[in-house]
């Protein structure tokens, strides 16, 4: 759907052959086609901050009130879906005080103004109705945000511009864009200009902390897809042949358009994290105590905990004040779900006191005798292991591996450094499916 909004926004900008570069660009732009599969919050989000510019596009060519409204409800929408889009209003405005006359632009920021805060209340009412909770819950985010996810990757700024973008669009596509934008800057006109401020106040947000998701600039995606098809299109109008500016657009999207390709195709391929939960349920009889060890609680493949261990979370998420619907509704299905359960362990390997707890011996001590550990992007096989209870395992049987990454000359992956997904943005030739390398351990109890 965003294709198509982008298409129009192009189409308002210069002419439909615009608009058809810059889809062409986006339906092929890695960070979008990766974030559209997962549905992340951003792609939403997007939707709506790209239709709120196209019907302030459409403001300014037909000075209509509806379409201003229209702008308003769908930035408030936009906002609401994720907070950082509403950094987006500067395009709305400039174009609106751009296109109206003097006497009529602060009524029509009000009419504007009353439109985004209408459709972001209504969106989000708990904002209003819970403003506690909403402060406590910002004001972390804002800190987390500033701080950083654990890994520092350094200011988003510098991060962005280097990693993020260029990973995300392709370098020949960024290279373009980033053309495009100066021309903006240079010869623009006062629409050109609107979407340029709105691009300069987005990246001057994103890029001024240290948590640097790579889906923080998926918004500026299409701006950049816009600069780089508003740079070709006048060179197929004044001076080279349709084709020639064609095949320059292939060429500039091909390394992405590879890119996206590589990543669904793998995405099509069972994760390591269902293979070995399918091959515990085949070959380890139900209720056996098992111990999970990972980087993280996205690493762990997902077993079913026996009814016993299920009453016991519900009864500690319940002292701790939250619903624990999930765990409630898992215990009502119970008898309708017939496959093995366990009774799971879970602890990080990155946790001091929880590495300390869990040895193989404390886990020999509880009478469990699997173990099942998850490698993040090959940390194990590296030879520089975060897993302290590795160097414990010399004695333990391994059953089976599931892994994901190729031994060979294939370049290293590059994954999204602080994002928990198991697909990398770069060198998807190294592995063969997504998810963690998984080893199922058999500790000797009872031997």
């Amino acid at each position: 759907a965003s294709i198509a909004v982008v298409y129009g926004i192009g189409w308002q900008l210069q002419n439909p052959r615009t608009g058809l570069l810059a889809a062409y660009f986006v339906a092929f732009s890695f960070l979008h086609v990766r974030d559209s599969h997962f549905l992340t919050v951003d792609i939403p989000g997007l939707f709506f901050a790209l239709l709120s510019i196209f019907f302030a596009l459409r403001f300014a060519h037909t000075h209509h009130r509806n379409s201003l409204v229209a702008a308003g409800i769908f930035l408030g929408l936009a906002a609401s879906t994720k907070y950082n889009l509403g950094l987006f209003a500067p395009i709305v405005y400039w174009i609106l005080f751009a296109n109206t006359a003097l006497g009529k632009r602060y009524q029509y920021a009000l009419l504007l103004s009353g439109a985004i805060i209408g459709s972001f209340a209504c969106a989000s009412p708990y904002i209003a109705l819970d403003f506690a909770t909403f402060w406590r819950d910002l004001s972390f985010e804002r800190a987390h945000f500033a701080a950083g996810h654990g890994m520092d990757l350094g200011i988003g700024w510098i991060y962005h511009a280097t990693t993020s973008l260029p990973l995300g669009l392709g370098w020949p596509l960024f290279v373009l864009a980033l053309i495009g934008l100066v021309r903006w800057a240079w010869r623009g006109g006062h629409m050109e200009y609107a979407l340029l401020v709105g691009f300069l106040s987005y990246y001057g947000m994103a890029g001024s902390g240290k948590l640097v998701f790579m889906r923080y600039v998926l918004p500026l995606i299409p701006l950049l897809c816009l600069a780089a098809a508003a740079l070709l299109e006048p060179l197929a109008r004044r001076f080279l042949p349709r084709g020639m500016v064609w095949g320059i657009a292939f060429m500039a999207v091909a390394p992405t358009a590879h890119a996206s390709w590589q990543h669904s195709y793998l995405l099509a391929q069972t994760d390591t994290r269902v293979l070995a939960a399918e091959w515990i349920e085949q070959h380890i009889e139900t209720g056996v105590a098992i111990a999970v060890c990972g980087v993280s609680d996205y690493d762990f493949t997902r077993l079913r905990r026996t009814p016993q261990q299920l009453q016991q979370i519900l009864h500690q998420l319940r002292e701790a004040g939250l619903a624990a619907r999930r765990v409630e509704r898992e215990l009502i299905y119970l008898s309708d779900d017939k496959r093995p359960r366990y009774e799971v362990i879970e602890f990080l390997a990155g946790d001091p006191l929880q590495s300390k707890r869990w040895t193989v011996k404390s886990l020999s001590d509880h009478g469990i005798n699997w173990l099942v550990t998850h490698e993040r992007n090959g940390q194990m096989g590296s030879g520089k292991s975060i897993f302290p209870i590795a160097t414990e395992l010399v004695n333990a049987e391994l059953v089976q591996c599931f892994d994901p990454f190729v031994d060979s000359d294939s370049t290293a992956p590059i994954y999204d450094a602080i994002d928990a997904f198991y697909m990398p943005v770069q060198g998807f030739d190294a592995i063969t499916r997504p998810g963690p390398r998984i080893c199922i351990y058999h500790l000797g109890v009872g031997k």
